[in-house]
Parts: C-alpha cells; structure tokens; sequence
C-alpha cells in the first residue's frame, strides 16, 4: 500500500470508528481495506503481533467514543516526502494524484478550489 493509499484508510478507519458503537474485524476490513491483498496482509500483521507479544486481540469489542476524541488530534492524513515536505490531508483524496516522471523522478499532484 503507497502512501496515498495508506492515508485514505486511515481516514476511513476514523470514520469507522467515528460511525460505529462496536468494532467487527471483518466488517471493519471489509469497509476499511476493501482491497483482500491488503486484508490478507492487515491478517499477516495481526497475527505476528500476537505471537510477538503473546496477547490476543478480539475480534469484536465496543468502541470508546473518548478514545477516539483523545486520538483524533494525533490521527493525521499526512504524507511525508523525502526530508523537506509534509503534505497534510483533510478531504477529498480525489483531489491528489501520484506519478512518475519520464526521469523515474517521483511528483504527487494537488487539486484545489481556492488557496486559503
């Protein structure tokens, strides 16, 4: 998963959490990853985490809408591009594109409506 790609989840796993009381792994895969490469790959990771730490995780439990206050101030989009740019997401991803050039040079287009 790019960059890009990963903050689009991010985001949607926020309004997952912002939108249901309870938390379901498959439904929350299925909106959040949608993709079964990265569903299989979200599976790998879970499943060496809790080897690691020898603690299981559940598959359902109820959300705590304070925890997600306390996190939404730390649950950025961001994209971190080599050492000197940060571009902060908070929209419409829509609106950004990825490429390559003709150089193997890598750019990232944005989309606005006005400059605040």
């Amino acid at each position: 998963m790019d960059k890009k790609d990963g903050v689009e989840a991010l985001g949607r796993s926020f309004d997952y959490f912002k939108s249901n009381e309870n938390f379901d792994e498959k439904q929350y895969k299925k909106e959040v990853f949608r993709e079964d490469a990265v569903i299989e790959a979200f599976d790998d990771y879970k499943h060496r985490w809790q080897e690691k730490t020898q603690r299981p995780l559940a598959d359902a439990f109820e959300a705590c809408p304070e925890a997600l206050q306390k996190q939404s101030r730390v649950f950025r989009s961001v994209i971190k591009l080599d050492r000197n740019f940060h571009v902060y997401v908070h929209g419409d991803h829509d609106m950004i594109q990825k490429g390559v050039d003709e150089h193997g040079r890598k750019y990232y287009i944005l989309y606005y409506h006005e400059e605040s």
